[in-house]
């Protein structure tokens, strides 16, 4: 995966500490000088190189279109972030010197395309995207493993994506600017509640069509050779279309499918009549259960929190020889399309509805669309709306950990979350998924071959999707009934129609059945258990070749093997702040 680090510091001389860091990264053969200002120097790895461009006294890694302010003293990083915000959009880390008595900051994009951390080492401000291929001594000061973090990431998934696992590295949030003083301050700049409530425009599935065949065009501009993902689905094929729509071809051209080896999971024939409509030829590529190696289950454990982005590690390591071997320059992905879409089935769209229209359409018929969508009477759904904010779902990750474990997380909502609580349940359900998305942005084995491009959740999307009340996002009682109009005319009408979604439960049961002399002992006498996090007892019970084919409970456990490869890693590196109950 190509990545960045930058140095960052207050002042215009470098200190002592700084020179020494700067000729510490120097000496690394991996790492390429990109830019160099006062109080900031930055480097970039990787096959595919991340572009990097000065903004004035700024530097900013990454993708970038659109008016980009220059940043220079009469601009605090505040005013100059907000600026870039306003008038620009993409996939990028933008990192300002101090200006106006104000410190150095840091701002990841809305769209939280590029992963970024910071933390600091010998007064020194780090910015990166990993620690990879850092040298340890620009590690931070003190490091160590923080098991409530690391309980979230089983427990609380979308408040550990605001945080990491590792004492002293702090995780950016899109949107939001981090302060580089002597404490890390941050300060919203971009939030999804901002634009619920926002005027809608008159002609939304037109608005929509607009914006994602922007998206998509200004995202692979530059990169005609590219694969694009082609699950059989809604989302991945709107991409296609656009992408197609724009002149692109796939490289050598394919676009790609994955079907699994049994009926259920295979969907190439919605994939193929997608391309046939489009003119792009299709790669198929059937999946089968294959014994997982310990190589496969590590992968990816250095990185600075644990990647769920390559658990298919098949699937993950195919499409990365596929797009070495034809040169692709990206990889298309329908990613994030539920989330902005609103694929969810929930009733809270009705509270939404009636919140705006009042009690008197109780018995419209949008909401008795819905009451059919969700197959549950009218009163039912009525009910169900009228409620209070319900408790979040326990993940099914939940039984396998221990009590004392479940209780012990941070607990710390996402920013987003905690800014949405006054928003209609609707929107709240769809902010929840669109921070769910990101985990799609961490390492994989794709990512490091090419940019993984996911347009649906690009910040001119969001912005639009989020204005967009909830109940017309799910028009006629349908997931993602107003991006079906806005693309019918682009689509196969088969696949506009599609309401099944194929599913291979099947095979990762099989897959992981097979796999046991592997998975027991790395889960069973892990880190995680002997933490007392993961219940052993209920884990063994779970992992079995007749409970998995009977009822698949144990696949949740494949939660726990990333966060188990990653905790076994860092013990042999970085103290262990024994947090967890031993």
């Amino acid at each position: 995966m190509s990545g960045f680090v930058a140095l960052v510091w207050e002042g215009t001389g470098a200190p002592v500490a700084a020179e020494g860091l700067v000729r510490a990264l120097d000496a690394q053969p991996q790492l390429a000088p990109r830019a160099s200002a006062p109080g900031l120097r930055v480097w970039s790895w990787g096959r595919w190189s991340l572009a990097v461009r000065r903004a004035g006294a700024a530097a900013i890694v990454g993708d970038i279109y659109g008016a980009v302010p220059e940043a220079d003293a009469d601009l605090t990083p505040r005013r100059w972030g907000r600026a870039l915000i306003e008038g620009a959009w993409g996939r990028y880390v933008a990192i300002s010197p101090g200006a106006g008595g104000a410190p150095p900051a840091a701002l990841r994009d809305p769209s939280g395309a590029l992963e970024a951390f910071a933390w600091r080492r010998a007064g020194v401000w780090v910015v990166a995207s990993g620690f990879e291929p850092l040298p340890a001594r620009l590690w931070p000061d003190e490091i160590a493993l923080d098991w409530p973090a690391v309980v979230d990431c089983l427990e609380r998934p979308l408040a550990a994506l605001a945080q990491t696992p590792l004492r002293g590295v702090q995780a950016l949030t899109p949107g939001r600017l981090l302060h580089l003083g002597r404490s890390a301050a941050e300060e919203d700049l971009w939030r999804p509640s901002d634009f619920v409530g926002a005027a809608a425009p008159a002609d939304a599935a037109a608005a929509l069509a607009g914006r994602v065949a922007q998206a998509v065009s200004v995202l692979s501009r530059g990169r005609e050779r590219a694969l694009v993902e082609v699950s059989g689905g809604l989302d991945s094929a709107i991409v296609a279309a656009g992408w197609a729509g724009g002149g692109g071809r796939c490289a050598d051209g394919f676009a790609l499918n994955y079907a699994g080896d049994r009926p259920e999971g295979d969907e190439r024939t919605w994939a193929q009549a997608l391309c046939q409509e489009l003119g792009l030829r299709l790669a198929v590529r059937v999946k089968r259960p294959r014994p997982w190696r310990v190589a496969d289950l590590a992968w990816g454990s250095g990185a600075v929190r644990p990647s769920f982005a390559g658990l298919d590690a098949d699937r993950d390591a195919d499409t990365a020889a596929l797009a070495r071997r034809t040169g692709a320059g990206a990889i298309l992905s329908g990613g994030g399309g539920d989330a902005a879409f609103f694929q969810a089935p929930s009733p809270k769209v009705v509270a939404d509805y009636l919140a705006a229209k009042g009690i008197a359409h109780a018995f419209d018929p949008f909401v008795q669309d819905v009451a059919r969508w969700l197959g549950r009477s009218i009163w039912s759904v009525l009910l169900a709306s009228a409620r209070g904010r319900e408790g979040a779902p326990r993940l099914a990750m939940s039984r396998f950990l221990r009590a004392e474990a479940r209780s012990a997380g941070v607990g710390r909502p996402h920013p987003w979350l905690a800014d949405a609580e006054g928003l209609p349940p609707g929107k709240r359900l769809q902010v929840a998924a669109l921070v769910a998305a990101h985990e799609g942005y961490g390492p994989s084995r794709r990512a490091e071959t090419a940019p993984v491009l996911q347009p649906l959740l690009s910040q001119p999307v969001l912005e639009l999707c989020l204005a967009i009340p909830a109940w017309t996002h799910v028009a006629g009682g349908v997931d993602r009934g107003l991006a079906r109009q806005a693309f019918a005319d682009r689509l196969p009408p088969q696949l506009v129609v599609r309401r099944a979604k194929g599913s291979l439960t099947s095979l990762y049961a099989r897959q992981a059945a097979a796999s046991l002399d592997v998975l027991r002992p790395l889960l069973l006498d892990g880190a995680l258990a002997s933490a007392g996090v993961l219940d052993r007892d209920r884990a063994a019970e779970a992992l079995t070749a007749e409970r998995l084919m009977r009822d698949g409970e144990g696949l949740a456990l494949l939660r726990a093997v990333p966060v188990e490869a990653w905790v076994r890693h860092w013990q042999a590196r970085i103290p262990d702040a024994a947090a967890a109950r031993r």
